[in-house]
Formats: structure tokens, C-alpha cells, sequence
């Protein structure tokens, strides 16, 4: 409770550790925790009791101290005391939050309290966003050069020098300083500046080359290892010289840090043997335990409040908000934490309260455990040692695809000079900082302009802890001659990504509400324009099917012809200019940051993208499309007259016409001659294959039916792999969905059950789970004939029927498509639906099978009971699933350091 409270009430004080002093705040905070521990103490047992010692104690360890003017070290000790008292305080340099965290762990965890009414073991408990609290805390104390006023007074205890039960002058008195300011004060005592740069780049030089010259004795590598040691200790010599100097010239200035540096002493408890009452000592244990238990029982009732304090009456009602909410989910634990506890645990062979005891993994589950290891161990070692061979994912699969790096280099070279979009930055600077201050100019620039909220602008502002330049990869295509590459930017971390997003979030909806009759979302529409064709009589034993493909179409398009269509199409789809609350100069100005800003890194190189858009950005698609729309439009015209289909899925087109051969190929060169950036082939028959259906015309009769491309591998999820059961069982259902949409004939789709059938039985599904399985397909969709004995007009009736269902992307835009002119969805505010939440859970087959049902039940044994505020709280646990093969195997990139390399601007930003 304690830990869960301070979470919902950080934000408060953070914002008070910024904007009171640290000496108010130092006071304000520690009597708020220590109150609050009190509010959510828990019992201890009777035998680790300690008796809190009087106030007046502490007070009279506060006063003025006294000294003796015959002791020869108080005077030598006062006199350098009044030397620099007045001399003001040295500046420290800022101070990680790292470091405070560091600090913070090596807290042990004492429950004796300090003069502040605080204990180490009670800011163990802090949540660990407190620790930037903390942080600020410091550097505040660090720029001013001084230190928490009440931490310098300590709570006095008396220690035993002599027995149990020590005479007057056998005591001696330590002192405890408050702890939140130890955390601190440790953490200035331990600061060391850190080394220049070239230093370190220096000393890991010389390691380098003394690991070298271990793996290779050679004469040359030793003479390296030599002269690269003596330059690293010449210049590090030069640099203590300097740093030693650089401090005695500051001292020289009477400037030190005496403020800052008082001594600490560590907390103390002292030992408990008996209890003194009416001046009588009871040693005996019951008597013993009898007072204390009476003690118990008065210290632990309800604490007392005044009425009168504002700040009690806000902090009980504040509790009282949260008396019956739920802990939230810590953070994961690693598996050497978990089996550094478990090493320390006792072997005792009483069972506990639940009867639960730690069970053995099972001897089956160790072997293959142990097996895989290996299989993954000796292949990423292999990939390791053999740098000449590139394993990457293929395109649209998952399916592993191993060759030669020499042939990824070669093909990628190829597409680049082929292009003519991408220019090498031969200066070699990383262009990460340049875009970083034209992103963060723009975006002040548009607040300022009111064009953006403060809010909207942290929403696409980029995350400085995780910025990267983006990285080229490309994904082999298997199924084309010659296996060509798909170029992909991969910039998810880049500094113009989370603009890229929402302009395709802002733009994309309008797009799809203009283009919807003439754009194709997936293979199930193709199919319901081809049935509408039908029933409108016009489908004919002469009806042919055109597909044009658009060659490189994300890299070919103009940027300045493609920055002129989206400025058109924004002039005609919009509202008294603007889309939202936004005006279509601002949108233009977003849009010519991002595709200005392509840099990416490809063999320790950095390149710019000069043309298209980046395969890999969200922004470029669309853009994309509104250029093709614009093309198209002299081709939709020629279908609509006469009476055709035309739909576009991005750089396909299918068209489905009357006319003859020779009509259709003079109207595509018309088309081909357009524009000199739109590259096509094409391909006209009555029978092609377009996205992942084979479209056939049999004498007037429509058929069409799954197409499989010659490369297509039986590769699903194994049904071993860890994951969450209901995935699988959906994947037979998934499947069988998608086949009774998309064939048309009974048989096909008989021969596409068989090949989901035996899909699944290669990767290790059981022949009872796949039956079972299918039934409920059939079951639930009341076509168990179909199932059994290939029923074709049943058959037709559930095609029908499946096909005229929405899917779930198609539910989704939908929602998306209303009003996204005036009211765009990415522009509103998402409401929190208070009565959901989602905990996530590390799924693990062995123990996570039951998981759910526990869980549930103990939610509504201990929290959603009637009455309580979390009653109407429904609860939807999410798995996180462990990592796949491709994260062991695959490496697309580069060092870090050229990722993040962050350099000097090229010119001042305003």
C-alpha cells in the first residue's frame, strides 16, 4: 500500500521537488513518508521491537555543542572551523540518476529511524521513480554547493561499552543523520568527475591491442600494444597534473567544499537483553513478551489525527480513495535474482500454508530444453564465425532465408545506382543532431503558431533516451527471379517517426474516404467487386482481368511533384482550409520535414535519401498513393466507361473489362507515357493470379481460389512453441475462415482444408486438437454437411455469408472514416475507460496454463467484492510472449555508436 500510494501521488512531487528549495522540500517530504509509514506499517514480530527514543533526546543532540578549551584538539579544531566558515561552497557537477540508484541499493536495509522519523529500510520501499526525485534533490544541493540543514543534525543513541546494563560513564553516544540525506550525501562523497573523451577512447584502445597481441603474439602487434600503453599513461599523467592544479587554483580562491563535507555515521541499533520497568529489570522471556504485547496493542491502533491540519484531512481522504485499489504488477524478474533467493532458502521439509513446495521441471522438459540451447548456441556461433554468410526473414513471411553477404552488398549496390535515390554523405558526419534541431525548431515554431498543442507536440516530439538514425536492410524476395532485394529503411527510433505516424494517422483516413470505391483494402474486397460485377449482369464469357504493377514505387516518385499532389489533394479535401485543427501550411511544413530528412546508415556509412520516400516510414504510403491517385485518374475514367472494375491495392492494379486485348494494351502505353517516375508492367489473360487470389474466367463463370506462391513454405506457429493455447487454436479456425472466403468452389476449398490439414500436422499439431479444431469452425458456422460430405450449395451459402462479414481491420476503419475531415481521430483524446484494465504477465507454458483462473479468483476473493470501488473493474490479462528465433539469429544493425552519434549543428537554430 505504502509503495502503490507514493506511485499515484509521484507526479505531485516531482513537481513540488522542482519548484520549492531543497530545504523546505527536504523537510516537507521526509515527515510526509514518515507519517505515511505509519499509516501503512505492518506488524513485526515482538523479538525485533525497538522502543523509539525520547524527543528530548534528539532535541538536546541539536543544540550548540560544547567544547573544552583545555583540549588541545577542540581549539586546533574551532580555530580551522572559523578559517572557512565564511569561504562560500564549490559548485559540483550534475549527477546521474544511475548514481543515485547505485547509492540507493547499497542501502541496508536498518528499520532503526533517524532524527528525520525515517529508516533506511522504509526508503527501500520507495517506488523507483522517486530516485529522480531524489536526483533533483541533489543537483539542486550541487549547483548551490550546500547541503540539507536538518540532515546535519543527528539523532542520538547511546551505545553499551561495558555490559548489558552499563554504568553512567560507560556510555557513548553515536549519532544517526537522517537517511534520504545520506542517500545523497554519499552520492557527493563518491562523485568523481568523469575522464575526457580521448582518454577513454585511449585507454580502450590500449586494451584492445592488448587482447590482440594475447590471441596473436606477434612482434608488430607488440610494439602497437607499447606505444599505444606509453601514449595512454603520458596522457593520462598530463591530465591528473592538470586536474590537481585545475583544484588547487580553485581552492586559492577560497572556494572549497567544506558545507557539503560533514561526516556520517552509519545507523546503529543496540542490543535488546531486557526491559526496565519501575525501575525493576525483567529478563524473564514471558514476562517479557506479555509487556510487550500490551505495548503492541497500543502502538498499532488507528493513529490519531488532528481535524484541524488540512494536510491530515487531504492525506485521509486521499487513502481512503485508495483503500480498496488493487497493487499494481511489479516489474519482471530476471532469472538470477529468482535463483540467488532460491539458492538462499533453507531445505526444511514442512510444507507451508497453501501446501505449495517447488517442483522439479520435468525430465522430458529438461532434455528438450537443453537440446534446443545447443541447437541455438552452436548456430549463432556459426553465424559469428562465418561473417560471409547473411541470414535475413523474407518478404512477407517468416519464413529464414540464408545467402552470401557478398550477394546482399552486390544487389543492394545495384538497386541504389539503379535508383538514383540515395546519396552518400562523404564527410562522414552523422546527420542525427542536424534533423534533431530541425524537428525540435519546427515543432516549438507550430506552438508558438498555435497550429499544435503543447500536448500534441510531446505526442510527436521524438524520445531522446531511445533516438537512432534509421538503418537499410533489405528482405529477399524468393518467389521473383533472381531473388531480388526489398529495400527497408528501418527508423523506428529515428528523430522524424512519430511525425511520420500521425501525418499518415491524419491524412490516411481522408485518403481512404476520397479513393474507397476505387481502392481495394484486401483480397476479400477484389472478391466482392467480382460478385457486385455479377449481379449487375456485366460479367461475361469475354470479361478479361488486367493486373499493372508499379515498379519501385516508394523510391521513384518525384519529391517535388509528389509534395505538390499531397498540397492539391489537402486544397480539395479539406475544411475552410484546414484538417482538424490543422492548417494545411503546417501539415505541408511536417510533411517536407520528413521526407527532407531521410539519413540512414548502410555499411558503416551514412546516406541520404534525394527522391521517393523511405520504405519503412509510415508517412510514405500514403503520400504515395495521393501521387498515384492523380495518375490513375485517366485509367478509372476509361474503366467506368466502359462499365469495368478498377481498384488499386498501393502498387497493384486490377482491372476487369469487355474490351478486346488491343483496346486494353493502346490505352496502358497511353498510361506508360504519362509520367517518366511511373514505371509499369502488366499482364492481361482470363485467368491471373492478383494479392493472394487466383481470379479465373471459365466461359462466364467466376472461380477463384487461394493462390500460393512457388516458394511458399508449410510454416506456422509449432504447436511446442510457448504460447498462450487460445493462439493456437485459433490458427485452424483463422485459416478455415479465410479459405471458405476466398474460394468459391467447394472442391477448391476441400483442397484447401487438406493443405491447412497437413500444414499443421508438419508443425507437430496433434490430429485430435486439428479435428476438434475444425469442428467448431463447421459447428459454429452451421455447416457440418459441408465438413462431411462436400455439400455444394450449403457450400455457396456459407461463402456467401462469410464474404459479406467485416473483418476486423475493416470494423476498425469504419470508426476511422467518420468525419475525418473536420474531427480526425488521431487529433481527439482517447478517453481512459476507467472500468478496464489490462495487467500483463510473462507467459510460461509449465506454470501459466491455471494462471488465469487463479488469478481471477483471487480478484474477486480480495478485491472486486460487492461494495467496493473495483466491483464493475473488468479485468483482461495480456501475455507477453518470450522472444522468437529471429531475435537470436537475425543482426541487421550497425554499431550503436553510429546510430547515436551525436555532433556539433551545422548552424544556430532559433
Amino acid at each position: 500500500m505504502f509503495n502503490y500510494f507514493l506511485q499515484l501521488i509521484h507526479e505531485y512531487w516531482m513537481s513540488v521537488a522542482y519548484n520549492l528549495d531543497e530545504q523546505t522540500f527536504f523537510s516537507l517530504f521526509s515527515s510526509f513518508i514518515s507519517s505515511l509509514w505509519d499509516k501503512c506499517s505492518t506488524y513485526e514480530s515482538s523479538l525485533r521491537f525497538r522502543v523509539p527514543w525520547p524527543p528530548e533526546l534528539v532535541f538536546l543532540a541539536k543544540d550548540e555543542p560544547e567544547y573544552n578549551n583545555s583540549n588541545h584538539k577542540h581549539l586546533l579544531a574551532i580555530e580551522r572551523f572559523k578559517q572557512i566558515e565564511f569561504t562560500p561552497s564549490m559548485p559540483l557537477e550534475p549527477i546521474t540518476m544511475n548514481e543515485v540508484a547505485q547509492e540507493w541499493k547499497s542501502f541496508k536495509p536498518k528499520k532503526s529511524s533517524d532524527s528525520a522519523g525515517t529508516s533506511a529500510y522504509m526508503l527501500k520501499q520507495l517506488p523507483t521513480e522517486y530516485l529522480g526525485i531524489i536526483t533533483v534533490l541533489f543537483n539542486k544541493c550541487a549547483v548551490k554547493g550546500n547541503f540539507f540543514e536538518e540532515s546535519k543534525h543527528a539523532k542520538v543513541i547511546c551505545l553499551s561499552k561495558d555490559g548489558m546494563y552499563p554504568a553512567e560513564n560507560k556510555l557513548r553516544p553515536i549519532s544517526l543523520l537522517p537517511n534520504l540525506g545520506k542517500c545523497t550525501y554519499e552520492s557527493a562523497l563518491r562523485f568523481r568527475a568523469p575522464w575526457p573523451p580521448e582518454l577513454v577512447f585511449l585507454a580502450k584502445a590500449v586494451n584492445r591491442a592488448r587482447r590482440s597481441y594475447r590471441r596473436c603474439k606477434t612482434d608488430t602487434k607488440l610494439q602497437h600494444y607499447l606505444t599505444l600503453k606509453e601514449l595512454y599513461i603520458d596522457q593520462r599523467t598530463n591530465f591528473i597534473y592538470e586536474k590537481k592544479e585545475s583544484k588547487l587554483k580553485w581552492i586559492a580562491k577560497d572556494q572549497n567544499l567544506w558545507k557539503i563535507a560533514k561526516p556520517t555515521f552509519h545507523a546503529f541499533s543496540p542490543q535488546f537483553k531486557g526491559i526496565k520497568q519501575n525501575s525493576k529489570i525483567i529478563t524473564d522471556d514471558t514476562k517479557i513478551v506479555e509487556i510487550l504485547a500490551t505495548y503492541f496493542e497500543k502502538h498499532f491502533q488507528e493513529p490519531e489525527y488532528n481535524n484541524s491540519n488540512h494536510k491530515h484531512l487531504l492525506a485521509i481522504e486521499r487513502f481512503k480513495q485508495i483503500e480498496f485499489t488493487p497493487s499494481i504488477p511489479l516489474e519482471p524478474i530476471t532469472m538470477n535474482e529468482v535463483t540467488q533467493e532460491w539458492k538462499s532458502f533453507k531445505p526444511k521439509k514442512s510444507s507451508d500454508s497453501a501446501e505449495l513446495y517447488l517442483k522439479p521441471i520435468p525430465r522430458k522438459l529438461t532434455i528438450r530444453a537443453k537440446r534446443e540451447y545447443k541447437i541455438v548456441r552452436s548456430i549463432q556461433q556459426l553465424l559469428h564465425c562465418r561473417t560471409d554468410i547473411v541470414i535475413r526473414r523474407t518478404d512477407k513471411s517468416k519464413v529464414f532465408y540464408i545467402g552470401k553477404a557478398i550477394d546482399f552488398e552486390r544487389k543492394a549496390e545495384e538497386y541504389m545506382l539503379k535508383t538514383e535515390a540515395y546519396q552518400e554523405i562523404t564527410n562522414g558526419r552523422s546527420p542525427l543532431s542536424d534533423i534533431l534541431c530541425a524537428v525540435q525548431t519546427l515543432l516549438e515554431y507550430l506552438v508558438r503558431k498555435q497550429a499544435l498543442t503543447p500536448k500534441q507536440r510531446n505526442q510527436i516530439s521524438p524520445k531522446l533516451n531511445q533516438l537512432e538514425l534509421g538503418h537499410y536492410h533489405g528482405l529477399p524476395k524468393p518467389h521473383k527471379p533472381n531473388t531480388p532485394l526489398r529495400p527497408i529503411i528501418a527508423c523506428i527510433n529515428g528523430p522524424t517517426t512519430l511525425i511520420s505516424k500521425f501525418l499518415n494517422a491524419l491524412i490516411a483516413p481522408v485518403f481512404l474516404t476520397v479513393v474507397r470505391e476505387t481502392t481495394f483494402i484486401n483480397d476479400i474486397d477484389v472478391i466482392r467487386k467480382l460478385e457486385k460485377y455479377i449481379l449487375d449482369g456485366l460479367f461475361q464469357s469475354t470479361t478479361k482481368f488486367i493486373v499493372i504493377d508499379v515498379t519501385d514505387l516508394y523510391t521513384m516518385i518525384p519529391r517535388e511533384g509528389a509534395i505538390l499532389a499531397l498540397l492539391r489533394f489537402l486544397e480539395e479535401n479539406s475544411y475552410q482550409g484546414k484538417i482538424g485543427s490543422l492548417q494545411i501550411d503546417s501539415i505541408m511544413k511536417l510533411a517536407r520535414l520528413v521526407i527532407d530528412n531521410n539519413c540512414f546508415v548502410y555499411n558503416n556509412t551514412y546516406y541520404k535519401q534525394s527522391r521517393g520516400g523511405a520504405m519503412g516510414s509510415a508517412f510514405t504510403q500514403v503520400l504515395a498513393n495521393i501521387y498515384m491517385y492523380y495518375w490513375e485518374q485517366d485509367l478509372i475514367k476509361y474503366t467506368t466507361d466502359h462499365k469495368g472494375i478498377y481498384g488499386r491495392y498501393i502498387d497493384d492494379i486490377f482491372m476487369a473489362t469487355n474490351q478486346t486485348a488491343m483496346e486494353i494494351q493502346q490505352q496502358l502505353k497511353k498510361m506508360m507515357n504519362k509520367d517518366i517516375n511511373i514505371k509499369i508492367t502488366y499482364e492481361i489473360n482470363t485467368s491471373l493470379n492478383f494479392l493472394d487470389i487466383t481470379i479465373t474466367n471459365e466461359n462466364g463463370q467466376l472461380k477463384t481460389s487461394i493462390y500460393h506462391k512457388p516458394t511458399t513454405e508449410p510454416c506456422i506457429l509449432p504447436f511446442t512453441s510457448d504460447h498462450p493455447r487460445h493462439i493456437h487454436r485459433n490458427i485452424p479456425y483463422a485459416a478455415l475462415m479465410r479459405a471458405a472466403r476466398l474460394c468459391s468452389n467447394v472442391n477448391d476449398y476441400n483442397s484447401e482444408q487438406i493443405r491447412i490439414d497437413m500444414s499443421l500436422l508438419l508443425n507437430n499439431y496433434p490430429p485430435k486438437f486439428i479435428k476438434r479444431q475444425f469442428q467448431r469452425f463447421f459447428t459454429s458456422n452451421d455447416a457440418m454437411p459441408v465438413w462431411e460430405k462436400l455439400d455444394e450449395a450449403l457450400y455457396r451459402r456459407l461463402h456467401q455469408r462469410l464474404l459479406e462479414q467485416p473483418t476486423r481491420r475493416e470494423k476498425l476503419l469504419k470508426n476511422m472514416l467518420k468525419d475525418p475531415i473536420r474531427s480526425p481521430t488521431v487529433l481527439q483524446t482517447k478517453v481512459w475507460d476507467k472500468n478496464i484494465m489490462f495487467p500483463r504477465y510473462q507467459y510460461d507454458g509449465s506454470t501459466s496454463k491455471t494462471f488465469k483462473t487463479k488469478f481471477y479468483k483471487w480478484w474477486f476473493t480480495n478485491y472486486a467484492l460487492n461494495g467496493s470501488p473495483v466491483e464493475q473493474v473488468e479485468i483482461r490479462l495480456v501475455p507477453n510472449i518470450d522472444r522468437t528465433l529471429e531475435k537470436f539469429f537475425i543482426h541487421k544493425k550497425p554499431k550503436r555508436e553510429l546510430l547515436t552519434r551525436m555532433e556539433k549543428t551545422k548552424q544556430p537554430w532559433n
